[in-house]
C-alpha cells in the first residue's frame, strides 16, 4: 500500500472511530445537554453535578417557581414531591453558602424571572472556614457558554467514561451511591441496617465531609446570608438544616464544636428570621440505620418528611420531634434546652 493510500485509510478509520464515539456519547448524553431519554440513559452517574444541573437549566426551557439549594444531602429531595409549586433541585456535592449567590443568579437568568421561593438546606460544615475551595462557578458558566460546548463534549474522553458508566448502571439497574434519572431525581441503593451501623461506627473524623477535624467558624457567614437576601428581594427564603445521624452530633461534642453548632443555628435564625432544624437529637437521627445510608445522607424515600415539614403541608406521617421551627422568639429557650 502506498503512503497516500495508508494515509487515506487512516483518516477514514479515524473519522469512523470518532463518529462512533460521538454518536454513542450523544445517545447516552452524560452531561445532560440534550433532551432524549431511553432505558439505556435512564440511570445517570453524577460526575459533576454543578455542571450537569447547570446544563439542565441552560439547554432546556426553565420555568420554575422555586429553587432548591444545598449539598449532596439535599440532592435526594425529590423536586416533584413539592406540591403546588414547580421546583428545580440545584443542589450538588459539598455546596458552600458562599457559592449560592452565583448559582442563584445563573438560575434566575435561565428562568427569565425571579423565583418565588428560594429553599436552602444548610449544613454545619458550611460554616467551616477551612473547607477546600470548590470550582469557581464563573468558570463553569463560561465553559457552558463557550462555542460549540455541547458538541465538543461528544468527543471528550471524560464524556465517554461517564457514558460507559451510565450504560453499565442501566444494564445492571444499579444506582450505586447516587444516580439520577432524566428528570433530575436522585436515587441510591438501599443498604442493610446492620451494614449501615457498621459503616457509620467505623467512619473516622478524617472521613467526615467538610474538613471538620480542622474546623474554624467562618465569621463572615452572617454577611453571606444577608447578601443572599439583599440580592433576592422578590423571593421568600425557606431555610432548614439538613439532618445527620446522632453519631455526627456526638462527634461534634467530642471535638468541642457544640458551641459552634449552636452559633451556626443562632446566626441562621437571626439572618433568615425562621429556620426548621432537623439536625438535633430526634427519633429519625437516633434511629439512623433505618433512615440513613451513612452518617449524613437520608434515603430519598424519606425526603417527603422534610418537604412536608418545610412547606407546612401534610405532617400526619411526620414524627413530632423531627424538624423544630425556630424563630427569634424561641431561639434562646431552644439553645438552653440543647445544654
Amino acid at each position: 500500500m502506498s503512503f497516500n493510500g495508508f494515509l487515506k485509510s487512516f483518516l477514514f478509520l479515524s473519522i469512523v472511530f470518532l463518529s462512533l464515539i460521538g454518536s454513542f456519547v450523544y445517545f447516552m448524553d452524560p452531561f445532560w445537554t440534550f433532551n432524549h431519554s431511553h432505558k439505556f440513559n435512564s440511570i445517570q452517574y453524577a460526575s459533576n453535578e454543578r455542571e450537569q444541573k447547570s446544563n439542565l437549566l441552560y439547554f432546556k426551557e426553565a420555568n420554575y417557581d422555586a429553587l432548591l439549594l444545598g449539598s449532596s444531602r439535599v440532592t435526594f429531595l425529590n423536586q416533584e414531591e413539592f406540591k403546588d409549586i414547580k421546583v428545580f433541585n440545584y443542589s450538588f456535592s459539598l455546596a458552600m453558602p458562599q457559592e449560592y449567590s452565583s448559582y442563584i443568579e445563573f438560575a434566575k437568568k435561565q428562568n427569565k424571572k425571579d423565583f418565588e421561593y428560594i429553599i436552602i438546606g444548610l449544613d454545619f460544615f458550611g460554616s467551616n472556614k477551612n473547607v477546600e475551595e470548590n470550582m469557581n462557578p464563573d468558570d463553569i458558566f463560561e465553559h457552558i457558554n463557550s462555542f460549540a460546548y455541547r458538541y465538543k463534549l461528544l468527543f471528550s474522553i471524560d464524556s465517554l467514561k461517564v457514558a460507559l458508566e451510565n450504560l453499565k448502571r442501566a444494564i445492571r439497574h444499579n444506582y450505586a451511591g447516587r444516580s439520577y434519572d432524566r428528570h433530575n431525581i436522585a436515587y441510591t441503593t438501599k443498604i442493610d441496617e446492620n451494614e449501615v451501623l457498621r459503616i457509620v461506627e467505623n467512619t473516622k473524623v478524617e472521613d467526615f465531609i467538610g474538613n471538620i477535624k480542622e474546623y474554624e467558624f467562618n465569621d463572615n457567614l452572617g454577611q453571606i446570608f444577608e447578601k443572599l437576601k439583599k440580592d433576592n428581594p422578590n423571593s421568600k427564603f425557606i431555610v432548614y438544616t439538613t439532618p445527620t445521624s446522632k453519631v455526627y452530633l456526638n462527634k461534634l461534642k467530642e471535638l468541642n464544636l457544640y458551641d459552634d453548632y449552636k452559633k451556626w443555628i443562632s446566626i441562621s435564625v437571626n439572618s433568615f428570621d425562621k429556620i426548621i432544624n432537623f439536625m438535633d437529637y430526634n427519633s429519625i437521627i437516633i434511629n439512623y440505620s433505618k433512615y440513613f445510608m451513612d452518617y449524613h445522607h437520608i434515603y430519598p424515600e424519606y425526603s417527603n418528611l422534610i418537604i412536608n415539614k418545610i412547606m407546612a403541608k401534610d405532617e400526619s406521617n411526620l414524627p413530632k420531634d423531627f424538624g423544630k421551627v425556630l424563630t427569634k422568639k424561641n431561639l434562646e429557650a431552644y439553645l438552653k434546652d440543647l445544654n
